[in-house]
């Protein structure tokens, strides 16, 4: 593997059409894709799907219902380690529950390690805007 395509999507959590962004994104033809704010109900399409296999993590608890991390790995790729990193703390300002319904008791990010030809690869799925302020970013 001389090029590792990476791509990253949020699905937003309010979505209507959850299933054909899912669709679009893994037509891309990547190697790895970060998805985040996944709802529920596309879990069963992603564990499904033939060509990538799903490693999730939670990403918040919402009003309706919790929404998830995910990173698709193409079968062809072998992950030596997936981590999942609790960060078990509450935005700096109450914005996000009072504008979009999130309650931030529970948050956590993702990883993966894979190895290439030329050297070993970890692939990190954080929802940013959950972890830190805006300023930091």
């Amino acid at each position: 593997m001389t090029k590792l395509r990476v791509v990253t999507w949020n699905l937003w959590d309010r979505n209507e059409h959850p299933h054909k962004a899912i669709a679009y994104v893994t037509g891309l033809g990547a190697d790895i894709i970060c998805l985040q704010e996944l709802p529920t109900s596309v879990l069963p399409q992603l564990e499904k799907n033939t060509e990538y296999r799903l490693y999730r993590a939670i990403d918040a608890h919402t009003i309706k219902g919790d929404v998830y991390l995910g990173i698709l790995v193409h079968k062809d790729i072998t992950v030596m380690q997936h981590k999942v990193v609790a960060h078990n703390k509450k935005p700096s300002t109450n914005w996000i529950e009072h504008i979009i319904g999130w309650r931030m008791a529970f948050v956590e990010s993702h990883s993966i390690l894979i190895e290439t030809e030329e050297a070993s690869v970890r692939v990190i799925n954080c929802h940013l805007p959950v972890v830190c302020k805006i300023r930091e970013r």
